[in-house]
């Protein structure tokens, strides 16, 4: 099953608002925390749209910001407001927006090498897409490589075509050290130990 969790509206709006915190019905000032990093096992978390809060000398950072780092798809259910947040209910997820259509994706994880006696690993994506109309700002596939407990440990990004038809791009994942020793079956334990993730945005 599943994990989920539910959080209420207050609880995301207190974390959201760039500049105004509200508390127990009393309106506090807050500062924005640009200066902080997130890491997520040594990956930067980009926060450059999502600023994080420090009030009251704690942090608070933006829920779906830190949710989606970790793996977890986040869904506004405005019927009971409440935020659902769960684990992506396929191994390969695609997210789609409504301006392009992905048509297929092909991975590649044989991008492996050895540097000093360790192992080093990429995941590559070749991804078919179909643009509806001509559009006015570049949209961006995102890749990202995910481990067994679905955190995003690697990513990587590709500007794609902003004319109505159909294309066709590549990208690729930065490398991380694999834990496997010499005698291990590297490139076939490497795919099945870690699973991908593709958006468009």
């Amino acid at each position: 099953m599943k994990k989920k969790l539910v959080v209420s509206l207050v609880l995301i709006i207190c974390l959201l608002v760039p500049m105004t915190v509200w508390a127990a019905s009393t309106q506090v000032t807050a500062n924005l925390a640009s200066h902080l990093t997130l890491l997520v096992k040594g990956r930067a978390i980009d926060t450059s749209a999502d600023t994080p809060l420090i009030y009251n000398e704690k942090t608070y950072v933006p829920l779906r910001v830190l949710s989606e780092a970790l793996g977890y798809e986040v869904k506004w259910n405005g019927e009971n407001s409440t935020i659902e947040f769960e684990l992506p209910k396929e191994s390969y997820p695609l997210i789609r927006n409504e301006e392009v259509d992905l048509i297929s994706v092909a991975p590649n994880y044989e991008l492996v090498s050895q540097w000093d006696q360790e192992y080093l690993a990429g995941i590559e994506v070749d991804v078919a897409y179909t643009v509806k109309n001509d559009l006015t700002r570049e949209p961006v596939v995102v890749l990202e490589m995910l481990s067994k407990d679905h955190v995003v440990i690697a990513s990587g990004t590709q500007l794609l075509n902003t004319k109505k038809g159909t294309h066709k791009a590549k990208v690729s994942t930065s490398k991380i050290r694999l834990p496997y020793g010499p005698e291990a079956d590297v490139k076939k334990t490497f795919a099945q130990d870690y699973y991908y993730r593709v958006s468009i945005k």
